[in-house]
């Protein structure tokens, strides 16, 4: 009897004790997304796919790189990817990112809707939508969320710029998509060769050597990237078009922006950057700018260590004050 008692008690434990395990594997396997992810740990994380707005739509998903050892919440930057508007995804953040995130940096690289999905103004509201969940669910993903910086090059760049010339715009914010309760604004901005001024785009390329264009991008034609993006052709649309440029939007309560280009642009002339950097003057905001000589639209330049170093530097500077 006695035996037979304690066979029955072994088998209750034992059986206690799977209940457990299960419950434990189950928990090891969930999925963490959308800022179900639990408190931050000190393991470095990639969270992938990750979906900034209620939908099931690829280009409103992002990734998210936490770097380990965070003793607090780290500063965030956005990574905003190129592609003339109409190509590009996710997916590069870390090739000019990853010293940022050896400092400590958690890194998003997001989707955007592209013109060929919906026209302007269709991929603000998407970025803003994505800074907007980033901050609602900073806890989760260890973000200090009065630091947060953006940067792109290209098409990213000019999103980039547009982030933080309209901060505090409410009507550009896209709360239509969700995470309503916080702004698209930023703290920090890095734009590499964005266009700014998509009519003054043709009125100055590089012709005079050793920076002479052969050949060069025409912007003020029907299937140019601006034209799509905006839906029609861009000198017969200047309202339009003003409301896409974010040299539009300076007032003077931008934050720090830093501005590279290069003199051998043929696609996005240095000149775009020019007029951003006069007009970010004009208003007395903080801003750097830099045109690298003879160096053309993209490429493995902007990507080398002491460009690394230079992105690290600026955001140091402006987000770690």
């Amino acid at each position: 009897m006695i035996f037979r008692h304690l066979r029955i008690t072994i088998f209750e434990i034992m059986r206690y004790f799977i209940f457990l395990a299960l419950i434990v594997a189950c928990s090891k396997n969930a999925p963490e997304e959308n800022g179900s992810s639990g408190p931050l740990t000190h393991e470095k994380k990639t969270f992938k796919d990750i979906s900034y707005v209620d939908d099931t739509l690829f280009r409103h998903k992002m990734d998210i790189h936490i770097p380990g050892g965070l003793n607090e919440p780290a500063p965030l930057v956005v990574y905003i990817h190129g592609g003339g508007f109409r190509a590009g995804r996710k997916g590069n953040a870390m090739r000019y990112c990853d010293s940022l995130y050896g400092r400590g940096y958690v890194i998003a690289d997001i989707n955007y809707r592209l013109s060929q999905d919906s026209i302007f103004p269709a991929l603000i509201y998407d970025c803003k939508t994505a800074i907007r969940f980033l901050k609602l669910n900073a806890k989760a993903y260890g973000i200090d969320t009065s630091r947060i910086g953006v940067m792109g090059h290209s098409a990213g760049g000019h999103l980039s710029a547009f982030l933080g010339s309209s901060n505090g715009i409410d009507s550009l914010e896209g709360y239509h998509l969700g995470n309503t309760d916080a702004s698209g604004n930023v703290h920090a901005v890095m734009d590499f060769f964005g266009p700014t001024d998509f009519l003054q785009m043709d009125k100055a390329v590089p012709l005079t050597p050793p920076d002479s264009c052969e050949k060069f991008m025409v912007h003020d034609v029907p299937d140019s990237p601006e034209s799509q993006l905006l839906g029609c052709l861009i000198s017969d649309c200047p309202e339009r078009v003003k409301q896409a440029n974010p040299i539009t939007y300076v007032d003077g309560n931008e934050p720090p922006f830093a501005i590279h280009h290069g003199s051998f642009d043929c696609l996005v002339p240095h000149h775009q950057s020019t007029l951003l950097y006069n007009r970010l003057k004009e208003v007395n905001a903080a801003v750097e700018y830099v045109v690298h000589p003879h160096v053309k639209h993209g490429g493995g330049y902007f990507s080398t260590p002491e460009m690394k170093e230079t992105i690290a530097t600026f955001f140091d500077r402006t987000l770690r004050k």
